[in-house]
């Protein structure tokens, strides 16, 4: 298996809207033996709009086997896939193309070209997908290579596209299916292909695992019905979690009297190129006299390839704020805030004018977020405690004895909330990034710690040479934290490169304190509300390889220092909402609803029977899961 260069990043979205898309390789409907000779249908019309997804079923001879715990593998194949179709979001578009249905033997006409597509990318085409699932059965040859190169042509060239291969055989046709992937996966990295191998031996397991590795995916391995369902399940929902930047679509004008009005919350700024005529320009009007205004952009990309430049200035052309210097060196990721107060400078206490560029090793960045919060003024500002940095009371944190299963979130808005003093598990693959939150309050400190169990051989072997997984913390803001405090006398890093040895990843705050602001090059924890823990396996190369984690964080110190606003006055985050008329009758808040505590929180919707409009993966996974102990109970 060869190696790509260059580093692999999965799941990074570029657009501040999702699309993503699934295709699965599993057994398929199949015609009539003696049925005429397959042709290329690769010209279905393509919902661009919409995650697209293509269901590319299996259908070689040795399906009929028998698989793990009963029944035969293609059974057991279609149970699974009608459970995964049952639990796929409305808006997805999905297709089903199959493979080795017509051509009963490799040496007859037209076995290497044998996948036809069965059912047309669409939104409401679900009976179709059943019915294309209960119809299939074992009967020929395993075209993999020549199926691929026809589900990427299914999907199109534009939006996300995830192709989920599921397989029991070694191919027996040319193309190489190791380098159909690696030809797919050069079309953009918002293409991936994602393998199960179903009771597969070790020739088909290496080549299945080629496959997953230069398509940008992950293998896993399924010999029972049972762990089909959780394979395909896990597929599914890497598949469809990339992290990503959420927020209002903006786009800055090149001529600072042309700037765009934003207000209170989030944006996201299309891509931008390392030029000078690049730079954006937005216009904030404040709306709290004598308000502490907090500018924020942040982005994905590790610091080492983009530097973010970020000014403010008074419609007069003073320059306003404090802050960082241009983030330029985080490992996951980059992210700071310009503090404008009101006696800043001439006119810092009206409307503000600010500038953003970007220097990128690249031709151009991926997409960046921007966030404005207000915070009035504190009356009691002098009286607050001084400037806190350093390891002052930091205690070691303690992993409990039982873990909790959790699903990261894949946006800052649904970031998993972890409780202090709790440990949870989870997976992780190369390239993700796993976000989770803490609510930190005036005073306190968050620690976060990540321990792996080590390297089995296995993993060890589907590796790079160089595997290591990052760990961050980023404030209320999504502004980089650079002065994570150290126990003394003990390395305890925030990045650790995995081995066969059990590694631990620790990172922690500053105490949160008022007037940490005061301080250009102090700490960046001078707001409470909800920090955010960011996890990522940062790996150099392409790796299929899911691997487990344990994550527990503690909020030390008690509540102290907190500000004093003037009545009715708080920290905004986001616009307020109006105040209902007298003669409405106010609804209560929606379970979920965000919290106020945060920026940018959004609602954290709990999926039942179908998936958020964002496919939220984690749903997905909750549901099936759910489902499946229900039988259970029921079977009891």
């Amino acid at each position: 298996m060869s190696e790509p260069s260059a580093r692999h990043r999965l799941g990074v979205a570029v657009s501040g809207v999702l699309v993503a898309s699934i295709a699965v390789l599993a057994p398929g409907a199949v015609p009539a033996a003696g049925a005429p000779s397959p042709t290329s249908e690769s010209t279905a019309p393509v919902v661009s709009d919409h995650p697209r997804m293509m269901l590319l079923l299996d259908s070689s001879g040795s399906m009929a086997e028998p698989a793990g715990g009963g029944g035969t593998k293609i059974e057991a194949a279609r149970d699974a896939l009608g459970q995964v179709i049952e639990a796929l979001p409305d808006e997805a578009a999905v297709g089903v193309r199959v493979f080795g249905a017509t051509v009963p033997s490799v040496d007859q006409p037209g076995a290497c070209q044998d996948s036809q597509r069965v059912v047309d990318l669409g939104t409401s085409n679900r009976s179709e997908l059943q019915a294309a699932i209960r119809a299939y059965e074992p009967f020929g040859e395993t075209p993999i290579g020549f199926a691929l190169r026809e589900a990427g042509a299914d999907l199109g060239n534009e939006g996300a596209r995830s192709i989920v291969l599921v397989s029991d055989g070694l191919a027996d046709c040319e193309p190489d299916p190791c380098l159909v992937a690696a030809e797919l996966r050069a079309q953009g990295v918002d293409l991936r292909i994602d393998v199960v191998g179903l009771g597969v031996d070790d020739d088909a397991r290496a080549q299945l695992r080629c496959i997953a590795a230069q398509g940008g995916g992950t293998y896993y391995d399924a010999s029972s019905a049972e762990e089909i369902v959780d394979s395909l399940t896990t597929a599914t929902e890497r598949a469809l979690r990339p992290f990503e930047i959420v927020g209002t679509p903006v786009n800055g004008s090149s001529d600072p009297a042309d700037a765009p009005e934003v207000a209170l919350g989030t944006y996201v700024e299309e891509p931008l190129r390392s030029d000078d005529t690049e730079n954006r320009w937005y216009r904030f009007e404040r709306t709290i006299p004598g308000s502490t205004v907090f500018v924020t952009a942040f982005e994905l990309v590790p610091g080492s390839q983009n530097s973010t430049y970020l000014t403010v200035e008074s419609e007069s052309g003073t320059s306003c704020g404090t802050g960082p210097s241009p983030v330029g060196s985080h490992a996951v990721f980059t992210g700071y805030t310009r503090v404008i107060p009101p006696d800043e400078g001439e006119g810092c206490d009206g409307d503000l004018l600010i500038e953003l560029r970007v220097n990128t090793a690249s031709e151009e960045s991926d997409a960046i977020g921007l966030s404005f919060a207000e915070e009035p003024p504190a009356l009691n500002a002098a009286s607050l405690p001084e400037p806190r940095t350093g390891t002052t009371d930091l205690q070691p944190v303690t992993v409990s004895a039982s873990a909790q299963a959790v699903v990261p979130g894949s946006t800052f808005d649904d970031a998993a909330e972890l409780q202090p003093g709790q440990t949870y598990n989870a997976t992780i693959v190369p390239g993700e990034v796993h976000a989770f939150r803490v609510s930190v309050g005036w005073g306190q400190r968050l620690v976060a710690r990540v321990d792996d169990p080590g390297l089995t051989e296995d993993q060890n072997d589907a590796l790079p040479t160089f595997a290591a997984t990052d760990l961050q913390i980023l404030t209320p803001l999504r502004s980089s934290l650079w002065d994570y405090p150290e126990y003394e006398d003990v390395d305890l890093p925030s990045s650790a490169a995995l081995s066969g040895a059990p590694s631990t990843n620790y990172v922690a705050t500053a105490p949160v304190q008022w007037r940490n602001r005061e301080d250009e090059n102090g700490s960046m924890a001078y707001l409470a509300g909800d920090y955010y823990v960011v996890y990522q396996a940062d790996f150099d190369g392409t790796a299929s390889v899911e691997l487990p984690y344990t994550i527990t964080v503690e909020v030390q110190g008690d509540v102290s220092g907190e500000p004093g606003y003037a009545d009715g006055q708080e920290l905004l985050f986001e616009q307020p909402t109006a105040e209902p008329e007298a003669s409405a009758s106010p609804e209560p808040p929606a379970a979920g609803e965000e919290r106020g505590d945060g920026i940018g929180s959004g609602p954290a919707l709990l999926v039942a029977a179908a998936i958020l409009a964002t496919v939220s993966a984690g749903g997905l996974v909750w549901w099936l899961r759910r489902r499946r102990s229900r039988q259970s109970a029921d079977a009891g």
